[in-house]
């Protein structure tokens, strides 16, 4: 009698501090793992410019991308700011805030920088043309940068930026469904809202009484929830077209008091330090299903399941 046993999958986990820290280690996993046809799933995203040209030729339906520029140059930036007050310059590659700068035109030739995780430091002054267009370069020197427009997000009686993280995964069918959303609550005079830029969290994956109370104050209703969760689902689904084994990935979706939606950044790995003790579980309990998901297809075993085409 032979005994076929099915080869392993691994779920890909490496958050983006640990990949620069071990490259070289990492490369050499992932040969021994395609030598061994080992699959492993969650794949690292490209950088953020490749990812929102995939979705901007897409109908989100339920809302919409920021206007970006890509590849933008100090002198870029400055004639963009001459067309709009308010511009972000984000690194392509990046996570939590870091590196990221908000520009305000606030005179013919003054701006207000901020930056709360700029190269270990943090930036918030005005500046004239010249001194904007030293540290343009600086941070371009070092980083790929991309221009976004900026959303007016809703806010708090005192002042708080709020915008929303909905993570989503795989299920043991191979389908896309919302394992948690998280308001973010920005820092007192905060322009970011990260949690590790000094902003707070707080789990609405239930809307309850508390909740419906919270966000209906601050203009973000029922009716604007679902549409977040189905508009997260929907990025992951587009972005799962060219990555078969994408089984989680977190969107952050900011609301305007005027009802609108932007999707203005994804991350593949997402932070767990943001979700509540049952949302990690769940979430656990789901990579394992999407893991024996991928593993029964090694067999063809595909009936009742979804096409990752």
């Amino acid at each position: 009698m032979v005994v076929r046993y099915k080869r392993p999958v691994v779920y890909d986990a490496m958050y983006l501090a640990d990949l620069e820290r071990y490259r070289v280690s990492y490369r050499r996993l992932q040969a021994k793992l395609a030598r061994d046809e080992v699959q492993y799933f969650n794949p690292v995203l490209p950088a953020k410019d490749l990812v929102y040209r995939e979705l901007e030729h897409v109908r989100l339906g339920l809302g919409r991308l920021p206007e970006t520029t890509y590849s933008v140059t100090p002198g870029k930036v400055l004639r963009l700011l001459h067309e709009q007050p308010t511009l972000w310059l984000k690194p392509v590659y990046g996570s939590g805030g870091r590196n990221i700068l908000y520009v305000e035109r606030i005179g013919s030739t003054t701006y207000r920088v901020i930056a709360e995780r700029f190269f270990a430091g943090r930036i918030v002054r005005n500046v004239d043309r010249r001194d904007l267009l030293r540290l343009l370069r600086y941070a371009m020197h070092r980083r790929i940068y991309l221009a976004q427009e900026n959303v007016p997000l809703i806010r708090t009686d005192d002042g708080r930026k709020i915008d929303f993280r909905v993570t989503v995964q795989r299920t043991d069918t191979g389908t896309w469904t919302v394992a948690a959303v998280t308001a973010r609550v920005g820092g007192a005079g905060a322009v970011l809202t990260n949690y590790h830029a000094g902003g707070r969290v707080v789990s609405i994956s239930h809307w309850n009484d508390t909740t419906t109370k919270w966000l209906t104050d601050l203009g973000f209703d029922e009716v604007q929830f679902q549409r977040s969760k189905k508009l997260a689902v929907r990025v992951a689904r587009v972005l799962q077209r060219k990555r078969p084994t994408l089984g989680l990935l977190g969107v952050d979706i900011g609301a305007t008091a005027d009802g609108r939606l932007f999707v203005y950044d994804f991350n593949g790995r997402p932070g767990r330090d943001i979700l509540t003790d049952s949302e990690m579980e769940g979430l656990m309990w789901r990579l394992a299903g999407f893991a024996r998901y991928l593993l029964d297809r090694q067999d063809g075993d595909t009936h009742g399941l979804e096409d990752l085409r």
